[in-house]
């Protein structure tokens, strides 16, 4: 008699579990922008990227935005803009007044996730401009 109820009450939880559901998972998450990030990929004259200013806007959807700075290996520094949404991730290097001309090219918007299922975490982004200019970021 009991295998019945339990039955049922196994299949009620597994119809509330719709994809969309799941899903949704991905909206709640707010990833961890601090510190230092190095580079795994990129093009040749990037050292690394420093996040400052992370600051969660909406944390029932994960949303929020940050600012940083890339590191290069002649020494420039070139300030960065961006926002998240759950593992989502955008963010625009600021123009190179110092070096025009810089690989990639500046004021290019990067588009990509925060993979989390790596530890430790990495960013894995594109220049939507040139989408051959990818970046892969490691924390830490």
């Amino acid at each position: 008699m009991l295998k019945k109820p339990l039955l049922i009450a196994t299949a009620l939880l597994f119809a509330g579990c719709t994809k969309d559901a799941l899903n949704g998972l991905d909206d709640i998450y707010i990833p961890d922008f601090s510190n230092q990030w190095t580079v795994v990929k990129a093009p040749a004259d990037y050292v690394g990227f420093f996040f400052i200013n992370a600051t969660v806007t909406d944390s029932s959807k994960g949303k929020g935005s940050f600012s940083g700075q890339d590191e290069r290996t002649n020494n420039t520094q070139l300030d960065l803009q961006g926002g998240f949404t759950g593992i989502n991730v955008t963010f625009i290097i600021s123009k190179d007044t110092i070096n025009v001309g810089s690989n990639p090219v500046a004021d290019s918007t990067f588009v990509g996730k925060y993979d989390t299922l790596v530890t430790p975490h990495l960013l894995r982004l594109a220049n939507s401009v040139a989408p051959h200019d990818s970046l892969v970021l490691q924390h830490g």
